[in-house]
């Protein structure tokens, strides 16, 4: 989990510790009054509606800052991933291999760079239609997806080239 989940965890225990605790505070602070109107008079009643109102703004802005932070994730996963073959587009692929190539020199650890063209890709394209020269890419992309560590970079980088 992220630091914004931990910390909506934390807001949330607290939320439930102070509700919980409501009893308490109330026994504490003089009792919640005889009746609704004398309710609004008691120090129960401050402390009470502050904290509700505290807890409940905090939770509300953690809430957007989380719903921000999902949607520029996503958005920046769509703006970086080819469409047809599911694998980094070419300015995605370029960013992250940049930053796994920044972290292998920082490690010192080697580096390998393999590119792949598909040889007479046109031809196929040409003699059994885009369709099939489609399912080619979706197949060669699943195939490196599937060979491909988590902290491997692969890529599409061009029509017929990974």
């Amino acid at each position: 989990l992220e630091r914004l989940d931990h910390l909506l965890m934390l807001v949330l225990a607290a939320s439930a510790l102070q509700f919980a605790s409501k009893p308490f505070i109330a026994g504490a602070l003089g009792g919640w009054g005889a009746n609704p109107q004398s309710y609004v008079q008691t120090g129960y009643a401050l402390v009470s509606q502050s904290l509700g109102t505290v807890f409940g703004l905090a939770l509300a802005l953690l809430a957007l800052a989380i719903l921000v932070r999902d949607v520029l994730a996503e958005a920046m996963s769509k703006s970086e991933t080819d469409t047809l073959s599911r694998l980094l587009n070419r300015g995605g692929f370029e960013r992250h291999a940049e930053l796994a190539l920044r972290d292998a020199v920082r490690r010192g650890v080697p580096v390998a760079l393999v590119i792949a063209d598909l040889d007479h890709f046109k031809r196929i394209n040409d003699s059994y239609g885009h369709a099939c020269g489609d399912r080619v890419i979706e197949t060669f992309a699943g195939l490196l997806r599937e060979a491909a560590a988590e902290h491997h970079v692969a890529g599409r980088i061009g029509g017929e080239e990974f």
